[in-house]
């Protein structure tokens, strides 16, 4: 049987665009697991595209095909005005009425479009939020509206890349709280003197750790210590699970998570200060000293210089060959890879595989990325045990306060 290939009208030829989906995005289509509106395109119009799951970002990028491939349906799925165009080859005088086996040509494609998973794009949540810190003044979240833009989830949602999952981690590895509908930021030194505060309720009321009563705990932190309701419960969901329980809602505390937090107030106390700066350090033993004595004897065999290169924000690395802790949050280094290589190598020559790695999960969305990125910016050798070395592929110079990079 042969086909007939047939061309609609002008005013009925719409534009395609074909997008290739990853395996990964195709399998929850097809089970039917995405719900309405899940698959979103979020940011400003002037920022390149990106399109949202609910737990994954992907850039949109265009891919010109070396041949033109077309567009077409069946008869079933047009209208029969559309019928009056004819190839060149079939005289118009004689076009035949459409039947089951003729095509309707819909529309030519030059390009398509694939989805490649990125990094969620966070650093426009800093500038959403510079302006809103939360402040322990009792008046504080009644903010001058007039002196500022009140910022709200919605907004950071729409304006912010990054899907609802990943966009609520990074929302929590910032810091971030809602109070009254508005987000604010809460400031590091708050958070740690709250989690103190909870600790040394819990120690004189004798809690259960793994079975708080959070109501009484919220009570006694804001008798005792000023601490707002909404506060207490945002942050005890950062570190542990809350249980919605018949006699009131339990929080099961998650210690490690408590503990790694902080050791920052103990880095304060020690710089003898609230704001400290970026390579500021303290000796090893007397910060391990504070940091047990902050968290009390409940708490002090979880305290282990191997937990804090799992916290991100905060990263306290070795100093080789000293026992100096050198205050390093992974929030300060640039999001540009060049950059950040650049500034780990200016801090620090020469990095174990352990060490190296946590500073780059910011930039790169899963190991074998990371496997990459050390591969283009590093030179990796072992030494006579065996341990992995990472040091600069490009040698790093400082000049007038400026770094350079030149080929080694």
């Amino acid at each position: 049987m042969s086909t007939i290939l047939r061309f609609p009208t002008d005013e009925e030829q719409p534009t395609y665009r074909l997008l290739e989906l990853p395996p990964e995005l195709l399998k929850l289509i097809e089970a039917g697991d995405l719900p309405p509106g899940a698959l979103t395109i979020r940011g400003r119009d002037s920022d390149d595209a990106v399109l949202c799951t609910p737990s994954s970002t992907y850039a949109i990028r265009s891919v010109t095909l070396s041949n033109t491939a077309v567009i077409t349906t069946s008869p079933a799925y047009s209208s029969p005005k559309s019928f009056n165009r004819e190839l060149p080859s079939t005289p118009a005088s004689s076009a035949p009425v459409a039947d089951h086996g003729d095509l309707v040509l819909r529309g030519q494609i030059h390009e398509i479009l694939e989805l490649v998973p990125i990094v969620p794009k966070l650093d426009r949540l800093d500038a959403l939020l510079r302006q809103s810190q939360y402040n322990e003044d009792d008046d504080l979240y009644i903010d001058d509206e007039r002196q500022r833009q009140r910022i709200s989830y919605d907004q950071v949602k729409s304006e912010v890349q990054a899907s609802d999952a990943e966009l609520q981690t990074g929302m929590r590895k910032a810091r971030v709280i809602t109070i009254d509908g508005e987000l604010k930021y809460l400031p590091l030194t708050t958070l740690t003197r709250f989690l103190l505060q909870a600790i040394n309720v819990l120690v004189s009321q004798a809690y259960a750790i793994d079975a708080i009563p959070l109501d009484q705990l919220a009570e006694l932190l804001n008798s005792q210590h000023g601490v707002i309701a909404e506060i207490t419960t945002q942050v005890s969901r950062w570190f542990g699970e809350i249980i919605d329980d018949a006699g009131g809602r339990i929080w099961k505390v998650n210690v490690k998570a408590v503990v790694q937090e902080s050791r920052y107030l103990s880095f304060v106390y020690l710089a003898k200060g609230y704001v400290i700066y970026k390579d500021t350090s303290v000796d090893e033993g007397v910060f391990l000293d504070e940091w047990r004595r902050a968290v009390g004897d409940s708490l002090e065999e979880t305290v282990s210089l191997e937990i804090t290169s799992t916290l991100l924000i905060f990263h306290l690395p070795r100093a080789m060959p000293s026992a100096t802790l050198q205050y390093f949050p992974s929030s300060s280094l640039p999001l540009d890879a060049a950059a950040r290589f650049a500034d780990l190598f200016l801090t620090r020559p020469k990095w174990r595989a352990d060490t190296i790695t946590p500073f780059l999960q910011g930039i790169a969305f899963d190991t074998k990325q990371i496997d990459k990125l050390l591969l283009k910016f590093c030179r990796m050798t072992k030494d006579e045990t065996g341990v992995v070395w990472y040091t600069a592929r490009v040698q790093v110079l400082v000049t007038s306060g400026a770094w350079s990079v030149g080929a080694l």
